[in-house]
This record gives structure tokens, sequence and C-alpha cells, in this order.
């Protein structure tokens, strides 16, 4: 089957990345087509310095592809290794998130929740912005429960960047769906 569009693959470090881009014919002139390189392509050569970087345009009705000139580009890839969130034993005494974890969000609230330490570390400075997320799953630990997503995004304060962050997480709406009782 004849096609009518030109295919664009970029090519990191000589492999193709995809998906490749398919030319459909409303691109601006000289418009610029971002290509998202993934992590499993970086991680094989996370730090190399003048890695080349191409691309190819073909068409599914010509077999002469097009090769752009190569550019380099120095890869550096740190990789962070964060301390685990702690749940304060206080608060979980058996090691489960039950009635007695329960704590109220602020003086003078009425909401209840947990709250989860993110202990400090040299990637917790002041000023920083951190994006925290929580999920609450079935009994079988990888089925998401709808609606029970949580995220925020927080600014580290001088007294999180020295002692760490503790984050809440509400009840109604993280915790409340996994409550199923006994039929009476």
């Amino acid at each position: 089957m004849a096609s009518s569009f030109e295919r664009l693959t970029a090519k990191y470090n000589g492999a193709p990345v995809l998906p490749a881009y398919d030319v459909d014919g409303s691109e601006a002139p000289n418009e610029k087509i971002p290509f998202l390189i993934p992590w499993d392509d970086i991680k094989v050569t996370p730090v190399k310095k003048d890695l080349p970087l191409h691309y190819t345009v073909t068409h599914a009705d010509f077999a002469n592809p097009q090769e752009s000139l190569p550019t380099t580009i120095d890869v550096m890839v740190e990789i962070v290794d964060l301390p685990e969130p702690e749940f304060p034993a206080a608060d979980f005494p058996r090691g489960l998130i039950n009635c007695d974890s329960l704590r109220l969000k602020a003086v003078g609230s009425t909401e209840h929740g947990i709250f989860v330490h993110i202990p400090k570390s040299t990637y917790l400075t002041a000023g920083v912005d951190v994006e925290l997320e929580w999920q609450t799953y079935l009994i079988d630990g990888t089925t998401p429960i709808a609606g029970t997503d949580h995220k925020e995004t927080v600014t580290v304060s001088d007294d999180q960047e020295a002692s760490g962050l503790n984050w809440f997480v509400p009840y109604e709406k993280c915790l409340k769906p996994t409550y199923n009782p006994p039929p009476e």
C-alpha cells in the first residue's frame, strides 16, 4: 500500500528513537519536531562526550533514505538516589496504617490523615520544588484505587532542608477507600 508521508527518525548514538515522526504536511516551514529520548536508550551510555545525534528521512514508496549531518552532544547523567520516605514508628506501632495512625492536619483543623516524612538529603534544599505523589492500591498491591491519587508540589523551606519534610496525606480521599467493613 502506498503512503503519502515522509517519516523522520531520530538516531541517538546510532540507534533509532521510537516512535518516529510521520510528516503530515501541516507542519510550518522550519518547525522544530521534538523527539523524546527514552530513558532505556540514555542509560545504556549515561556518560559520553560527543555522542552522535542525527535523523533520517524516509518514505515508504522510495528506497532512498536521506540522512542529516550528525551533531554531537555531551551526555552526563547524574543518578539521584533519594532516601526512602519514612512513616514515624509512633504513628504506625504495628507497621500498619489504621485508626491509631490518623493525625489532625494542623492545630485547629478537622481534617485527619497521616504524615509521611521525607528525610533530609543533599537534594532537599530550600527553594527547591518537590513533587510528591501518593497512590492507594487494592490489597493485591498493584491495582490502584480510583480517585485516591494525591499530588502536591511543595517548595522546601529552610526548616525542611535542615530536618526533612513532613507531608500530609488526607484520610477521606486516600485512606478511607481502603476500609472494607465486615458484613453485618
